[in-house]
């Protein structure tokens, strides 16, 4: 086999910035990363030996620990806290862009106070899987 890897920075396809710009559906279909995801979780994942960067901020640091054998434990484990968040905020925008190009006569079932632009109508839409739509449902909702 090859060397361990020790070191992951992924720089995700910008989905956000396509979306904002009023892209078409399928070039925002087309800067969904799939590859870069996983490589970040597997990172992430295996933060013991692995360090993951996901963020530019952190590359002046992460370098800064480089020729003393990289990052400690606790960098590593921040690290990786950032790098899950990072997938999960991605992939949250993805499944909300999808719902609101895709989901036409889906069902509201809760009304929504907050988390809206003012063009929108708030709602919660069911899942078609049902132990998702629970679980959603039940996740914790923050109160301004």
């Amino acid at each position: 086999g090859g060397a361990p890897i020790d070191l992951v920075v992924v720089n995700l396809y910008p989905f956000g910035a396509t979306v904002a710009k009023g892209a078409p559906f399928a070039d925002c279909i087309e800067n969904i990363d799939i590859g870069g995801p996983t490589m970040v979780r597997a990172a992430a994942k295996n933060h013991c030996r692995v360090t993951v960067t996901v963020q530019p901020s952190d590359y002046p640091a992460v370098l800064a620990t480089l020729a003393a054998g990289g990052p400690d434990a606790a960098m590593r484990s921040k690290l990786a806290m950032k790098a899950f968040s990072h997938t999960a905020t991605y992939d949250t925008a993805i499944a909300h862009w999808m719902q609101e190009q895709l989901c036409e006569g889906r069902e509201k079932v809760q009304p929504l106070k907050y988390g809206n632009n003012p063009p929108q109508k708030p709602a919660s839409v069911d899942w078609p899987w049902p132990v998702l739509s629970r679980l959603i449902r039940r996740r914790p909702r923050a109160h301004p």
